[in-house]
């Protein structure tokens, strides 16, 4: 018996040398191209938010039909409710606000709300970190949650600004709106008021919910009239893509049905015709 585990041991190390080493799983991105970036930025939320569900897997489809499948994606991964409104943002020359998350929890009226960074310390990561930012904010106040204090305003807008952030989405009421537009800087929230109370960030960096949306500090966002979409980075070079081959069917399958040959019973065929066409004109790189 022990002949014959001597006679084994050696193989088995050798085959255990021979065996290849499993590759480390790829690292996920963190950060996409400017080109990416210009090209989100000329898109709308509603046509980006197609172009992600189209690129996602949904649960149960066929691999190769993944993203033709009608089941739709979990809204809570994808873009906000209808409480987050667009309060104000530059119509030209881009017509949406495109970034990278900074998130953070702020209490707006609790006398004793633990302090997790100081202002100053925040804007310090704000200016020191590469952007472009936008600040995610979490109304988590315990006595009047998202209703009665601003978590923003014209001082507030000027800072960050100045620190490199392009926009901001406040789960929570705002306050000097005409200044905020004075400053030129977008933001979303829930409404509008005129004062605050003790206003302390309580956590920085923590994943939050805004309008029903999750969003984790480092989320690519996109914001414009329409709400705020979450864009996957390791897609988002395939999301800006195919956002702009679903612009490219639109303009000439809605200039279908404004035509005088437009029948409504060969509507799908017709459409499915264009959309191949246009498919076979401008192929895809992905």
């Amino acid at each position: 018996m022990a002949d014959c585990l001597a006679g084994t041991a050696p193989n088995a190390v050798q085959d255990a040398a021979a065996a290849p080493t499993p590759a480390a799983p790829a690292a996920k991105p963190t950060r996409v191209s400017e080109e990416t970036l210009a090209t989100l930025r000329q898109l709308d939320c509603p046509t980006v938010f197609n172009a992600v569900h189209q690129l996602t897997p949904k649960h149960g489809a066929a691999d190769e039909e993944y993203w033709r499948a009608n089941t739709v994606l979990d809204p809570a991964t994808q873009y906000t409710d209808g409480t987050i409104k667009c309060m104000e943002r530059p119509i030209a020359p881009e017509t949406a606000v495109v970034g990278y998350a900074v998130t953070t929890e702020v209490t707006t009226n609790e006398p004793d709300s633990a302090i997790g960074i100081e202002w100053n310390e925040y804007y310090d990561w704000l200016i020191s970190n590469p952007g472009p930012h936008v600040a995610v904010m979490k109304d988590v106040d315990s006595m009047f949650p998202r209703l009665r204090s601003a978590v923003f305003g014209d001082g507030m807008a000027t800072l960050h600004k100045r620190c490199g952030t392009v926009g901001a989405v406040c789960d929570g009421v705002i306050r000097d709106l005409d200044g905020i537009k004075r400053v030129g800087f977008p933001i979303w929230g829930t409404g509008e008021v005129s004062g605050h109370g003790r206003f302390v960030v309580k956590a920085f960096k923590v994943p939050v919910t805004v309008g029903q949306l999750r969003v984790n500090h480092g989320d690519l966002i996109m914001a414009d009239s329409g709400g705020v979409v979450r864009i996957p980075i390791e897609i988002a070079d395939k999301v800006a893509e195919r956002a702009m081959n679903i612009r490219g069917k639109e303009v000439a399958i809605f200039e279908y049905f404004r035509s005088d040959g437009f029948k409504p019973l060969d509507m799908g065929t017709k459409c499915g015709e264009l959309s191949d066409a246009y498919d076979k004109e401008h192929p895809e790189s992905f």
